[in-house]
């Protein structure tokens, strides 16, 4: 799952360098011209955080285990947000803001482990869900106010506004049923998944106009 999302946000970006907002707009063609454009930004980074939230735990629903999440994706998430993002700023002259997934899921993974071990010993969907909500209603709120401080941005605080945050939320929350299991182990959905990434992949390459 994680897979496919990450092969849609290079095809979403590949065609966003070959048609850029700025040709979109002054095309003067319809919308549904770059309708694979469109479906592909409607939910690539959902589906992402959605399958990283599914996969997220600690180890053990102890400080240890909080301990030893945040150490692993140190090295895994902001280990390299740090160094291609410099790598990226030395280069181009630009900010790092091209790599927030890496830390705005480092941020996800840190949030929701400290929620894990207050929760440990209320082992309740309520209390989880309410939780996530009170972070995104204020981190949403937060945004309003601080959206235009390049301080907000570089930490990635602005991806708890969005759809991000929920969506992770979500996939962990799913992946707490066995029945969820279940239906992502049948191979319907995955030969299914494949045959629409195939068609919309030949859309593309065929030129149809339909980009």
């Amino acid at each position: 799952g994680k897979g496919c999302a990450i092969l849609l946000m290079v095809m979403g970006h590949i065609i966003a360098w070959e048609y850029p907002k700025e040709f979109i707009q002054d095309s003067g063609l319809p919308a549904y011209n770059f309708s694979l454009y469109h479906f592909i930004y409607a939910f690539h980074m959902s589906l992402f955080f959605f399958f990283s939230g599914f996969v997220f735990k600690l180890r053990t629903v102890d400080f240890k285990g909080f301990e030893s999440c945040v150490k692993k994706r140190l090295v895994t998430l902001m280990l390299p947000f740090l160094t291609f993002g410099c790598l990226y700023y030395l280069v181009y002259g630009c900010n790092f803001t091209n790599y927030w997934y890496l830390r705005s899921l480092f941020l996800f993974c840190f949030v929701n482990g400290i929620i894990e071990l207050c929760a440990r010993n209320h082992h309740t969907t309520r209390i989880r869900i309410i939780s996530y909500a009170v972070i995104f209603i204020v981190f949403r709120i937060a945004c309003h106010f601080l959206s235009n401080r390049p301080w907000y941005t570089l930490m990635g605080l602005d991806s708890f506004s969005l759809f991000y945050y929920p969506s992770f939320c979500l996939g962990f929350l799913a992946s707490r049923y066995k029945r969820v299991d279940s239906i992502l182990d049948n191979q319907i959905l995955y030969t299914s998944g494949i045959l629409i990434f195939l068609i919309l992949f030949i859309n593309k390459m065929g030129d149809n106009f339909l980009y």
